[in-house]
C-alpha cells in the first residue's frame, strides 16, 4: 500500500507561481483503487471482444464502458469507440443485419448521452440519413435515459418532435409524466400542436387525448399505458369517456382548441373523415363540462364535417357501445351459459376468467372455470386460479405460513408452484424463520428440477443466490446446475413470468411473486457474492454469449462497486491564485461551452467569465460564474467547466488546489451563426 501512495505523487506535476497562501483546506480523504480492480475490468472487457456474435460483444463492452466511466473515463471512451464501431451498418448488411445493428446503436447512444450529451448528439445527427429513423434514435435515447436523467430525455425528445412525430412519442411522455410532470405536459402542448400544424393522423391525435383522459371502465391497475378501444360504427376509437385526476384544466382546453383546428384542417380521405367526426363527438361533452366557451366551434366543425361521412355514422346508434355499461360478472356468466356451441361458450367464459383472476376476483374466476367444457383448459385454468388465490393471501399483512404451504402442496408440480415456494422464502425471510426459509427453498429446487422449458434455469440461478445470502452450503451445488440447466438451451431468451392460454387468441396471465427479483443479473450477482474476481472463470462455462455477456456486465458491476482502499493522508492543501494562462496549461481535458439556441434567437453575445478550482488530483471543485451577458449562456459556461479536469498539481512536494479564471468570447458572425471563442492569446 506504501508503493501506491508514493507512485501517486511521483506522478509529473506542475509548479505554479503563486501569491501568498489565502487559507488551508480541511483533512483531506484520497481514495486508492486498487490495481486488481482494473485489470480484471480489462479482462472481462477482453473476453466480451472476442465473442462471436459482433452485436452481442457491442451491447456488452458499452455497459462496461458506462460502468468504468467514472473511473476511467479515457477507458471507457475506447470501449465506447469499438462497440460503435462492431455496430456499424456495412454495404454487405442485408436489411434485417442493419435493423439489428441500429437497434444495438441506439442503446449505446442512450449509455453515452449519460457522460457525454454532445458526443451523443453527433452519433445521432450522423445515425441515418433517414429523418425517420433520426428521429426514432433520439427518441429511444430519450426512452433509455428517463431514469437517470429525465431533463436531458425530455430534451432530446423535444428535438425529435422538431424533426417528426414518432408512434412511441405518447408512450415516452406517460412514463416522463411519472418523473417530471411539469416536463412532459409542456411536450405534450408541442406533440398536438406539431400534430395539426403536419395534418398528422387523425387517429394518432385521438390516441393522444389518452394523455388527457380515460376510459370510465378501466381501473387505476390497468396501468397509465392501457388504452380501451370502442367501435364506432365501421372504426375502432379510443374511449375517453372518462376524466384523469388531476389534470390541468390548459391542457384539455388546448387539446380541444387544437382539435378544432384539425377538424378545420384538410379533410383527408373517407377514413380520416370518420375518424375526425367521431371524435368531435367524443369531445363535446368534455367540452361542454370542461371548457364550454369553445364547444360553440367544436360543433360548428363538427356540423362542417357532417357532410363528408355516412349518413348513419352521424346517428346515435354508431355511438352505442360509448356509455354502455359493462355486464356484471355474474349476469354475464348467466349470458354465456345459454348460448349452444361449446367453443364458443368455452372462448367467452375464458375471457371471463381472465379478467377476474387481473382484479384477483378469485370467485368469479372459479365459478367461470367450472362452466367450461375442455377439461384440459379448465385444468389449466384451475392451476392459475389456486395459483392466484394463494398468491394473494400471500401478499396479506399477516401470513399463516402453515396454511399458506398446505395449498402449496396442493398445486400440480409447474412454474406457479415454484413462484409459490419462493414467495414463502422471502416471507420466512423477512420473519427471520430460517427453518420455513431452508425448506421452501428445497421445496423450490425440487419444483425448479421438475419444469422441462427454459424457465427452469433462471429459477434455479435465484435458488442459488437466496442460499448464497444465508450461507447455505448447496448454494454453489444449484448454482452449477443453474449452469447446466442454462447449457441445455440453444437461444435462450428472458423469460416472462406468466402463462399463456391460447384458444381463438392467447391470453397472458401474470404470475407476480412480491420481493421476488428473477432477473438474471441480480440473481447471478446474488450467487457469486464475495468471490466476483474469480467467478470470470465460472462465467466461460456458459455457453450462450447473450447470458455470458450479462454475467459479465454484472461483475463488471460489483468490481467497479466494492469500496476502495482508503487511506488519510494528513494533507494540508494550500489555494493557489494563478492566471488564466496557468489555468489553461493545466488542462487535460477542455471543452468549450455551447451557444445556447434561445440566446442567439435573441441576438445576445458577449464576454463570460468564470473562476474555478480544481484540487491537487486535478479534478474540479468548485465553479463560479462571475460575469455573463444572460443565464443561459452563463449556464452553458458552468456546464462545459464542470467537464474539464486538470493535471494533479504540487508546490514543494505537497498537493494544492488551484483557483483561477476562465474567459469565453460569445459572438454572432455576419451569417448569424454564433460562436465560442477564447481570448485570442489563448486561440
Amino acid at each position: 500500500m506504501t508503493r501506491i501512495i508514493i507512485a501517486l505523487f511521483c506522478l509529473p506535476f506542475l509548479v505554479l507561481l503563486t501569491f501568498p497562501q489565502l487559507k488551508q483546506a480541511e483533512l483531506v480523504t484520497i481514495n486508492i483503487t486498487p490495481f486488481p480492480a482494473r485489470q480484471n475490468i480489462q479482462n472481462i472487457a477482453q473476453s466480451a471482444m472476442a465473442f462471436r456474435d459482433d452485436l452481442v460483444s457491442a451491447e456488452t463492452i458499452g455497459r462496461i464502458a458506462d460502468l468504468s466511466w467514472n473511473s476511467d473515463e479515457e477507458y471507457a471512451r475506447s470501449l465506447f469507440r469499438i462497440s460503435l464501431t462492431k455496430t456499424a451498418v456495412g454495404q454487405s448488411d442485408s436489411e434485417k443485419e442493419a435493423a439489428s445493428k441500429r437497434i444495438v446503436s441506439r442503446k449505446l447512444f442512450g449509455l453515452i448521452a449519460k457522460h457525454d450529451p454532445l458526443w451523443a448528439r453527433r452519433l445521432i445527427d450522423s445515425f441515418a440519413e433517414d429523418p425517420k429513423k433520426k428521429t426514432g434514435a433520439k427518441l429511444q435515447v430519450a426512452a433509455d435515459l428517463l431514469d437517470t436523467d429525465p431533463a436531458q430525455a425530455a430534451d432530446l425528445a423535444k428535438q425529435s418532435l422538431q424533426d417528426d412525430i414518432n408512434r412511441g412519442f405518447l408512450s415516452f411522455l406517460k412514463n416522463l409524466r411519472q418523473k417530471d410532470e411539469n416536463q412532459a405536459n409542456q411536450l405534450f402542448l408541442q406533440l398536438i400542436l406539431r400534430s395539426v400544424q403536419t395534418n398528422y393522423d387523425a387517429r394518432e391525435y385521438a390516441l393522444f387525448g389518452t394523455y388527457l383522459f380515460r376510459s370510465s371502465r378501466v381501473t387505476p391497475s390497468d396501468g397509465d399505458q392501457s388504452v380501451l378501444m370502442i367501435v364506432v360504427g365501421d372504426i375502432l376509437m379510443p374511449d375517453i369517456s372518462g376524466n384523469r385526476t388531476n389534470v390541468p384544466p390548459d391542457l384539455i382546453r388546448a387539446y380541444i382548441r387544437n382539435a378544432i383546428s384539425l377538424l378545420n384542417g384538410i379533410p383527408g380521405d373517407s377514413e380520416q373523415r370518420k375518424v375526425k367526426y367521431a371524435l368531435a363527438h367524443l369531445l363535446v361533452p368534455k367540452a361542454q363540462e370542461l371548457a364550454p366557451d369553445l364547444s360553440g366551434e367544436l360543433l360548428a366543425a363538427m356540423h362542417s364535417l357532417a357532410s363528408f361521412v355516412p349518413a348513419e355514422f352521424t346517428g346515435g346508434d354508431a355511438y352505442k357501445y360509448l356509455n354502455k355499461k359493462p355486464t356484471p360478472p355474474r349476469d354475464r356468466i348467466e349470458e354465456i351459459e345459454k348460448l349452444t356451441d361449446s367453443n364458443t361458450r368455452d372462448q367467452l367464459f375464458l375471457d371471463v376468467v381472465y379478467w377476474a383472476y387481473r382484479r384477483d376476483d378469485f370467485e368469479i374466476a372459479k365459478l367461470a372455470t367450472s362452466k367450461i367444457d375442455d377439461k384440459k383448459l379448465q385444468s389449466e385454468l384451475e392451476i392459475l386460479v389456486a395459483f392466484g388465490e394463494t398468491n394473494a393471501l400471500l401478499k396479506t399483512k399477516s401470513v399463516d405460513l402453515n396454511e399458506a404451504i398446505r395449498r402449496i402442496e396442493k398445486v400440480p408440480e409447474g412454474l406457479e408452484k415454484c413462484l409459490l415456494w419462493l414467495a414463502v422464502a422471502a416471507i420466512a425471510d423477512k420473519m427471520k424463520n430460517k427453518e420455513f426459509l431452508i425448506s421452501s427453498l428445497d421445496s423450490a429446487r425440487g419444483s425448479a428440477h421438475r419444469i422441462t422449458d427454459d424457465v427452469a434455469p433462471f429459477l434455479l440461478l435465484h435458488i442459488s443466490g437466496e442460499m448464497k445470502a444465508k450461507a447455505y452450503s448447496q448454494a454453489d451445488t444449484v448454482l452449477a446446475e443453474a449452469t447446466k440447466s442454462f447449457n441445455r438451451f440453444d437461444g435462450i431468451k428472458d423469460p416472462s413470468f406468466e402463462r399463456k392460454i391460447t384458444m381463438s387468441q392467447t391470453l397472458r396471465f401474470p404470475l407476480p411473486v412480491k420481493d421476488v427479483n428473477l432477473g438474471f443479473q441480480s440473481s447471478f450477482l446474488k450467487a457469486v457474492k464475495g468471490d466476483e474476481e474469480n467467478a470470470v472463470l465460472l462465467v466461460n462455462d456458459i455457453a450462450d454469449e447473450r447470458l455470458k455477456g450479462m454475467a459479465y456486465v454484472s461483475l463488471a458491476k460489483a468490481i467497479l462497486a466494492k469500496k476502495p482502499t482508503v487511506a488519510k493522508l494528513e494533507i494540508q492543501e494550500k489555494i493557489v491564485i494563478v492566471d488564466e494562462k496557468g489555468i489553461r496549461r493545466s488542462a487535460v481535458k477542455a471543452i468549450m461551452p455551447v451557444y445556447p439556441t434561445d440566446s442567439l434567437k435573441k441576438k445576445i453575445s458577449g464576454v463570460a467569465v468564470a473562476e474555478i478550482q480544481f484540487n491537487g488530483e486535478g479534478n474540479l471543485t468548485d465553479v463560479k460564474i462571475l460575469e455573463s451577458p444572460d443565464s443561459p449562456i452563463g449556464k452553458s459556461v458552468a456546464d462545459a467547466m464542470r467537464q474539464w479536469t486538470f493535471k494533479p498539481s504540487q508546490l514543494e512536494g505537497k498537493p494544492i488546489s488551484v483557483r483561477g479564471k476562465i474567459t469565453f468570447y460569445f459572438s454572432i458572425n455576419e451569417r448569424g451563426k454564433g460562436e465560442v471563442k477564447n481570448p485570442k492569446q489563448f486561440q
